[in-house]
């Protein structure tokens, strides 16, 4: 015995899929373009004022700002993942070896 929900593609193309906002039925080409939202939905997103980012003003001065922040949202307990750790590692390999000798009485 077959039951349609068995057979059915989870997303049929052109299927009309609720917005995540507002749950208007939208075309699925247009959730994807929109960020899962109606069209409506996303102009309103993009009048909202967008908090400034210090993180977007400190790359343009340090091209590894973005390892010092993760490195310093990891320090305070947000869980990142292993990709995540391993890559600000690997950016900041030299820094953090340089203080690590410095700690361990060296010269820096």
């Amino acid at each position: 015995m077959s039951n349609d929900r068995d057979t059915e593609a989870p997303h049929t193309p052109g299927k009309p899929l609720p917005c995540r906002i507002c749950k208007t039925l939208t075309a699925g080409a247009t959730l994807a373009v929109y960020g899962a939202q109606c069209f409506r939905c996303y102009a309103a997103y993009c009048r909202e004022p967008q908090p400034k980012s210090a993180f977007l003003a400190d790359k343009r001065r340090d091209p590894k700002a973005w390892a010092r922040a993760l490195k310093a949202r990891e320090e305070r307990g947000e869980h990142l993942t292993l990709a995540q750790r391993d890559m600000w590692r690997e950016a900041l390999k030299s820094e953090l070896a340089q203080h690590q000798h410095v700690d361990e009485g060296g010269a820096s």
